[in-house]
């Protein structure tokens, strides 16, 4: 849960701002393209792979969800996917965040750090479910 709210801080705060018509965010490219990355691949991670452990709980493990691919359901390497597709966007918006921090407002800096921590934790839940191996 911690997981999906950290991950749907970002858009909200950004759509609060836009409605707020405070939109004159100063925030560069790269930044925001590796933001709403996470953001948006972030929950479709957690949601997908809680679902593909409830598929497995639900049924008592007796029928695959789909096609078994390298001995694994497509759904799961899918997940496997999704995982390292965030991590890397993590490490890339810390990267950038860090190489254009002096362009980068404080509200800004709020809603990146909420997401980059967000992103962290989601390490060792991707660890925990054997995602990363």
């Amino acid at each position: 849960m911690f997981l999906l709210i950290g991950f749907a801080a970002y858009p909200l705060s950004d759509a609060v701002r836009m409605l707020l018509r405070r939109s004159d965010t100063r925030r560069p490219s790269s930044v925001c393209w590796a933001a709403r990355s996470v953001s948006a691949l972030g929950p479709a991670t957690v949601l997908g792979g809680v679902a593909c452990v409830e598929w497995v709980l639900a049924t008592g493990a007796q029928r695959p969800p789909s096609v078994i691919v390298v001995g694994q359901p497509l759904q799961w390497l899918v997940v496997h996917i999704l995982s390292a597709t965030v991590l890397f966007a993590v490490a890339v918006l810390a990267l950038t965040w860090w190489r254009n921090r002096n362009r980068i407002d404080a509200i800004s800096r709020a809603q990146l750090a909420i997401l980059l921590l967000t992103g962290c934790a989601l390490l060792p839940w991707a660890l925990h479910w054997q995602l990363l191996g």
